[in-house]
């Protein structure tokens, strides 16, 4: 991994210094996985003495933490549980993927780095929704953690109590009981979702940013067809697909893990409240309605944000044929010169260019219509589930 970072030292070793790699919540993002960037070099190399960072400790620590809060009784296992496992398991994979792939995150970057900076800048209303995004996903483990104990408060489930505390209860300290339950809570919840959502947040930035500089440079190659400048734009423009298929190719793995994430956990929440089988019930079915509407808003605003870039493709390939239409009426009775035959050919080779999409490891593209088909799958699986629990009571 530093091999290949130092074959773009002498591209990026002004990176440091500009104001794009100033955005707190990339460099926080980049830290929290153990990414740095020292005198122009991405390092993120899994060696012995990276597995003693804060970082990794804590996220080896809530892995442990949550087997043997899953795995504590054998006689216990359902397929619940072995779901739980597996989204756990699911998160410290998607860590490690993304570590050992972040040389293609870089070199993305380093290409973003080479848009102007009109293209590339954030609009006040995405950093505030950036802003907001993030400080969700900080604190959502604490909120679930808050909530859940409000709601054992009213119940006092000794089974409860024993999941989180992996056994144990402690009557005669009810409030060192709570403090730990809160922390474990946190823990757990911090493993599940804190990675996919962190992701998803650097995910729906770059979409929103790739989909937004199509829209404005095509606009741009329009107002400066008769121009000196259109030849620039050109160059400008074939630099942004180029960042998008980058893009797509650093983030494929990731996306399809994340929505193995989110599938699981949606699965275990309709499970959970569709399917009660004798644990606590107001924590089971407030965790269950929290992680399906986390999870929910999570899948479809990362949908919804990753789908704008081959949607703002196609809205830009309908403007250059537009273009191409418009110049060919209006100039049919002149006399064309070689220029304007050489512009009016490149804007008819941009319309043609086809959309990127942002595939799920090149198993299926994520577009809108994924929203549509994962909701009706949600929608029959929650039905399959009401009827097993009927089948179970007439039993």
């Amino acid at each position: 991994m530093k091999m290949k970072s130092n074959a773009f030292l002498g591209e990026v070793a002004n990176l440091k210094e500009n104001k794009f790699f100033r955005d707190i919540w990339l460099v926080c993002i980049l830290k929290i996985f153990g990414i740095t960037c020292r005198n122009g070099i991405l390092e993120s190399k899994d060696s012995w003495r990276n597995f003693f960072k804060t970082p990794i400790i804590f996220l080896y620590l809530s892995f442990v933490y949550s087997l043997l809060c899953l795995l504590r009784d054998f006689s216990k296992l359902s397929k619940q549980i072995v779901s739980e496992v597996a989204s756990q398991s699911l998160s410290i994979l998607l860590w490690h993927q993304f570590r050992m792939n972040s040389w293609h995150l870089w070199n993305f970057l380093v290409h973003l780095e080479k848009i102007t900076r009109v293209v590339k800048s954030y609009t006040y209303q995405e950093k505030r929704f950036l802003n907001a995004m993030i400080a969700i996903v900080a604190v959502s483990p604490m909120m679930l953690s808050i909530i859940l104990l409000a709601f054992n408060g009213f119940e006092h489930s000794k089974s409860f109590i024993k999941f989180w505390l992996l056994g144990h209860t402690f009557d005669e300290h009810p409030v060192l009981e709570s403090v730990l339950i809160f922390f474990g809570i946190m823990v757990y919840y911090s493993l599940k979702f804190m990675i996919m959502s962190l992701l998803s947040v650097v995910y729906i930035a770059f979409s929103s940013k790739l989909s937004r500089a199509i829209k404005i440079q095509s606009e741009n190659l329009e107002t400066s067809f008769h121009s000196q400048s259109f030849h620039d734009q050109v160059n400008v423009y074939h630099q942004i697909i180029q960042c998008c298929i980058l893009f797509s190719n650093a983030i494929k793995v990731s996306i399809f893990l994340i929505l193995c994430l989110v599938f699981s956990a949606i699965y275990n929440a309709l499970e959970l409240s569709l399917r009660y089988t004798g644990f606590a019930v107001l924590p089971t079915l407030g965790e269950s309605v929290i992680l399906f509407i986390y999870c929910g808003t999570v899948f479809t605003y990362l949908i919804s944000s990753v789908s704008k870039l081959p949607t703002s493709m196609e809205k830009a390939a309908v403007l250059f044929q537009n273009m191409y239409s418009k110049e060919i009426l209006r100039n049919e009775f002149l006399n064309f010169n070689p220029l304007f035959i050489q512009r009016l050919m490149t804007v008819k080779a941009l319309s043609e260019v086809k959309p990127v999409y942002i595939t799920a490891w090149n198993i299926i593209k994520v577009d809108k219509s994924l929203l549509l088909n994962s909701f009706g799958c949600m929608l029959t699986f929650g039905i399959l589930i009401m009827q097993l629990r009927k089948d179970d009571n007439k039993v």
